[in-house]
């Protein structure tokens, strides 16, 4: 950000520099200066929503992901909130049982 801000005029601004450093205070403290994003929806949540670990796991959980970074959520109780909507929207797929051998 300061190298941006160095290479374009005008070219020292102490009002820049005073959000420059607020920012990297704050990416510092919130440790996202050198993270990427953490799914908030994991496996867990599946699984206490009454789901049997299984193939329909990553999906749901990609898309929840996605949905994540898109800003449909931001913290785990919206994210649950978020996977019942999705778990309305995507029943599980029963494979039907053959019948038994007599």
């Amino acid at each position: 950000m300061r190298s941006d801000h160095l290479g374009r005029p005008p070219l020292v601004s102490a009002e820049t520099e005073k959000r420059l450093g607020y920012l990297r205070a704050s990416a510092q403290r919130l440790a996202l200066e050198h993270a990427s994003p953490k799914p908030i929806i994991l496996g867990r949540h599946l699984i206490a929503l009454g789901r049997t670990p299984g193939p329909e796991f990553k999906p749901a959980l990609d898309a929840a992901f996605e949905s994540q970074l898109d800003g449909a959520f931001a913290d785990e109780a919206g994210g649950i909130e978020w996977l019942k909507s999705y778990l309305r929207a995507h029943p599980p797929v029963s494979i039907p049982q053959p019948p038994p051998l007599s």
